[in-house]
């Protein structure tokens, strides 16, 4: 598991505002606080190229590279926020961070939608990685990313889900589907096979977060699923067909088992061996949304498309 810890030092809501100092401290509490948890690796997670400053990229990145983690950013998501930050910052966000020496091959950016082919260039060329997130970046009407752009200039990327906030679906099959069925449309012709496809979300995925899974071989972490082939709509599935099934007829709720490192989660579509427990989870849930719409209530905040953006 990764984890991404947040900052924000600009264009943001002043009380929630970090210094560089806090955002770093914040970083080695958690990196302290989890340390005993296996295979749990904490990142840095600025929040937007918007909302944090050279000083707080480089601090970040700094720390990164001090601990030997990758460092992920959103960026270039919406077109209204990325024609605001061009015109107050006279360079792309893309271009933005490569001014503060924020891309590298150890740097993961999620959306990555309005982007220029000197972006698309700079990405390559610094093998930056990419998180496409096609739920959300319906959702929030941002667009699609050049996808065989950066399939001709050796991008690497991954498919996401991006958070529940701003996807409402953490379907990883789904998100994956729903790539492969917008880029087909779009330019009428076939992106990937569904080998390919499936690569997206586990091996390659893997491999851009740094996790030693992904593959069903003898030295990686025996996380997998299991699919109920004998659903309705997986049928018939035979070994001619069993990855565009998964593919195309897969809804999520297929999945009957899940182990991630040996260890049994889901066990006939049960939860098992969580040191927590699920409902008294849900019930946290709910009261911290109760809270959230209280404050929602008493204290005002301007939203934007990206969250409560200042462009002071």
């Amino acid at each position: 598991m990764v984890i991404a810890v947040g900052s924000q030092d600009r264009h943001f809501d002043s009380r929630i505002l970090d210094t560089v100092q806090q955002a770093i401290d914040r970083l080695d509490k958690n990196k302290q606080l989890l340390k005993d948890q296996f295979n749990v690796q904490v990142i840095p997670g600025p929040d937007q190229c918007f909302s944090n400053s050279p000083e707080m990229l480089k601090r970040q990145q700094q720390w990164a590279l001090e601990n030997n983690t990758i460092i992920h950013i959103h960026s270039s998501e919406e077109p209204a926020t990325t024609e605001w930050f061009i015109k107050k910052y006279k360079m792309t966000p893309i271009e933005y961070l490569q001014s503060v020496g924020f891309l590298n091959r150890h740097t993961l950016i999620a959306h990555a939608v309005n982007l220029t082919q000197n972006d698309v260039r700079l990405i390559s060329e610094s093998k930056t990685k990419i998180a496409h997130n096609p739920l959300a970046n319906t959702v929030l009407s941002s667009g699609m990313p050049p996808i065989r752009d950066f399939i001709a200039q050796n991008v690497d990327f991954a498919i996401a889900t991006d958070g529940s906030g701003s996807a409402d679906s953490q379907n990883i099959l789904q998100a994956v589907k729903f790539t492969e069925q917008y880029f087909r449309a779009l330019d009428k012709k076939p992106l990937f096979k569904a080998e390919e496809m499936i690569e997206k979300i586990t091996c390659q995925a893997a491999e851009i977060l740094g996790l030693n899974c992904g593959r069903l071989q003898e030295n990686y972490q025996a996380d997998y699923v299991l699919i109920d082939l004998h659903k309705t709509n997986m049928r018939p599935t035979n070994l001619e067909n069993c990855v565009e099934n998964v593919i195309w007829a897969s809804a999520g709720n297929e999945i009957r088992y899940v182990v991630s490192n040996g260890v049994e989660l889901v066990q006939d579509y049960k939860y098992v061996n969580l040191k927590f427990d699920p409902e008294e989870n849900l019930q946290q849930i709910r009261e911290l949304t109760a809270d959230y719409l209280e404050f929602k209530a008493k204290f005002k905040v301007e939203i934007s498309q990206t969250g409560a953006r200042s462009d002071q």
